[in-house]
This record gives C-alpha cells, structure tokens and sequence, in this order.
C-alpha cells in the first residue's frame, strides 16, 4: 500500500507552533511563580518578557506560511468551524494582554509592582489565553482528520507538557544571561523544568506507542523511528531536546544549566517538525485506486 506525506505544513509551522508554545509557555510560568511569593517576582518578569514578542515573531512567520499574506485576514473569517480562525482569535487576545502586562509592570512603567490585585487578575486572564493558546496548537492538527499520526487525545497533551518544559527553560536560559543569581528560585525553576521534560518523554513514548490503530499511522511511526526522520527524531527530539537537558541540568553548574535550557527549547522545535512531517495522508480507496486525501 503505497502513503504519501503531507508536505504542506514544514519548518515554518514547526517554528510558528514551537515559538508560540514557548511565549505562551513561559508566560504562564511566569505567572505561576508570580503568585508564589515576591522572592519568585524578577523570574515571574522574565516569563512576562517572553509572552509578546515570541508570539508577535510566531505570528509573522505563520503570516508567511499562508501563501498570500495580503488575504491573511481570511484567517479569522470563520471561528465558528476553523481552528486557524480560533487559534488567530486566540494568538491576537494573548498577545494584547501580556502586551499590557509587560507595559504596566516591567517595562516603561511599574504601576503594577505594589497593585498587586490588579497584577494577579491581569495575570489570572492572561494566563487562560496562553493556556488556550497552548492547547490550540494540539488540537489544530487534531483536528485534522486524514492524518492518523495526528489524531489523537495524546497530541495535545504532548504538546503542552512540551510547551511548558520549553517555557520554564526559556526562563532559566534568559534568567543566566541576563546576570540573575544562581538562587534557589532558579534552581528550582529547574528542576521543574526536568520533571517536565521526563513527562514529556513518557508522554512521547505513549503517543508513538499508541499511534498504531490504522496503517498510515503505523507508517508515521516507521518513518519517524526508522525512516527518513529517524535522524531528526532521535538526535534532534530524544538527544538534544531530552538527554542532554536532563543531563547537564542534573551537573547544576550555571554554564551546564544554560546549554540545558537552550537544547530544550530547540528541542521544541524538533518535536513539531517531526510530527508535522511524520503526518501521512488517509488515502481514499475506490475500487483497486488510492487517492491520498489533502489537509483541510
């Protein structure tokens, strides 16, 4: 039986997905650690700091995935039946609330340093569009109903584990950079940062274990762990974006810390590009013909 790969969605919708989940990611991080305690704030700031402009450069680069950027708004004419309509709603309320958020309480102004309410409600709504915006992803290629590989309750679940893993250690990595101190916070963000990535390994295992109920899916499976993406899989998902961060997380020294943080957000990116391109076609069979059905 002969499968054909979709080529449509490549690289440039891995990336768009990948940086997406890391703003949205590390916003909702960042909010979380916010409410533990003012110890946690210069942390909480820097998930805040990811939120906008990760999802505004997402956000240009899915413009240049549409093929005709100049009837881009066609994307939002239908929410009520397309998921890219929803996903631009959602991408657009999320990116203007921590727009605010970074404007009222990080940069220019701090007016939300001592109005503590008014932060924690500002965060509480932007926190439930970065949620929605994580879950949106997985459920965009769920939604797609000729590829097997991607229809499954598994993928969502992958995905934000995966979102929240890269947008914990978007803040270590820039928390490093930026001269913030080795402190216990930090460590800690860390550490959950690694538990996070060893769900999301179980997590992985499940979804391709499980991807197995119809043949095209069976052939996903092949091509991702013995096919053409077997070298991207298990270099790029399983080494870089799993074995080396829970690694050299575990040696904690901050140099180690760094590149940990920085190989599982480009593990991020690998993980959608396999999945992405490991999705066969449902071929259509009349009679002794098969036509492989296109993405809708």
């Amino acid at each position: 039986m002969m499968f054909k790969a979709q080529t449509k969605w490549r690289w440039g919708v891995a990336a768009y997905l990948a940086l997406v989940a890391l703003g949205a990611g590390a916003y909702l991080v960042g909010v979380l650690a916010d409410m533990r305690g003012p110890e946690w704030a210069s942390l909480a700031k820097l998930g805040v700091v990811f939120g906008f402009p990760c999802c505004a450069l997402g956000g240009l680069v899915k413009l240049t995935q549409l093929g005709k950027p100049s009837v881009a708004w066609r994307a939002w004419m239908r929410p009520g039946t397309s998921w890219i309509a929803r996903g631009s709603l959602i991408l657009v309320a999320f990116m203007l609330v921590s727009f605010i958020h970074f404007v009222l309480w990080v940069w220019p102004s701090h007016v939300l340093t001592d109005a503590i309410e008014a932060r924690f409600v500002l965060g509480f709504i932007g926190g439930l569009c970065a949620l929605a915006l994580i879950l949106y992803s997985g459920i965009l290629l769920t939604a797609a109903r000729p590829i097997a590989f991607w229809s499954t309750a598994v993928l969502p679940v992958l995905f934000f584990l995966s979102a929240l893993a890269s947008g914990t250690l978007g803040i270590v990595l820039l928390g490093i950079l930026t001269g913030e101190e080795f402190s216990w916070p930090l460590t800690r963000l860390m550490q959950g940062g690694i538990a996070l990535l060893v769900f999301q390994g179980i997590t992985l295992a499940i979804y391709l274990q499980s991807s197995h109920r119809v043949p095209e899916a069976r052939a996903s499976v092949s091509l991702v762990l013995a096919g053409e993406l077997a070298g991207l899989f298990w270099f790029g998902v399983v080494g870089v974006g799993l074995v080396l961060p829970i690694v050299l997380g575990l040696v904690g020294t901050p140099v180690s810390t760094a590149v940990a943080a920085a190989c599982g957000i480009l593990g991020s990116f690998f993980l959608r590009q396999v999945v992405l391109a490991g999705g066969i076609h449902a071929p259509l069979r009349a009679g002794s013909f098969e036509v492989a059905l296109p993405i809708v």
